[in-house]
């Protein structure tokens, strides 16, 4: 399935340099190839193959359109599900980040999606502990809007909730053949923000041992 027949759409409304960002998210998802090196075992149960054919079927079992949500009081780079168990809704800030952010960030709120259309009963996000640091004791922040991400609504439990399937994406990502070297340095750091972000120690432990980074 190519990026062109995909089954969502976006929305009419949707302001230019929106549907340029989203447009060009869809087309490296749909770009994407495999490495030498297989897919791991969670990338092969939560999306199937490092393949542009699989993330564009994984997109088309979440949102039936994507709409422009131009809300500055909404931290959010994405909502999912507010208005309707099938769309999306991006924000300004989805325009700000890197094409391998924007296309996880399509990803993320699919998985929010699909756990409501297929009423999987899957948890929401958490809130983050208070204090929130980082290894050497620095306060996480959101690359969104700099603020310290302590005490909000962008923690998971568990590492099968979204930023887990975040993390495994980007890892996965940064072994693939389609990726420039310096997507894959993106998607490495976006993979240790994301990890962050998943409160139990066991789970994070597991998930690194998914898939190992590229040796240098």
């Amino acid at each position: 399935m190519s990026a062109s027949a995909r089954a969502f759409v976006i929305s009419e409304d949707t302001p230019i340099p929106a549907r340029r960002a989203i447009e060009e998210a869809v087309e490296f998802l749909a770009s994407i190839k495999p490495g030498a090196s297989p897919e791991s075992p969670f990338h092969r149960r939560f999306f199937g193959a490092v393949d542009g054919n699989d993330y564009i079927q994984y997109l088309d079992g979440g949102a039936k359109e994507i709409f422009y949500f131009d809300n500055p009081y909404r931290d959010a780079s994405a909502l999912a599900g507010q208005y309707s168990p099938e769309s999306l809704y991006i924000a300004p800030s989805f325009l700000k980040v890197d094409v391998v952010r924007r296309a996880s960030v399509l990803l993320h709120e699919t998985y929010h999606l699909r756990s409501l259309v297929m009423k999987q009963n899957r948890p929401e996000h958490v809130a983050c502990p208070i204090p929130f640091l980082d290894g050497e004791g620095r306060d996480i922040i959101s690359v969104i809007n700099g603020k310290k991400l302590a005490g909000s609504l962008s923690c998971d439990r568990g590492g099968e909730d979204a930023y887990g399937r975040d993390y495994v994406f980007f890892m996965n990502l940064a072994l693939s053949s389609s990726c420039s070297q310096e997507e894959k340095s993106q998607a490495l750091s976006w993979a240790e923000k994301s990890i962050a972000r998943i409160l139990d120690e066991e789970a994070r432990a597991i998930l690194r041992e998914d898939v190992r980074p590229p040796s240098n």
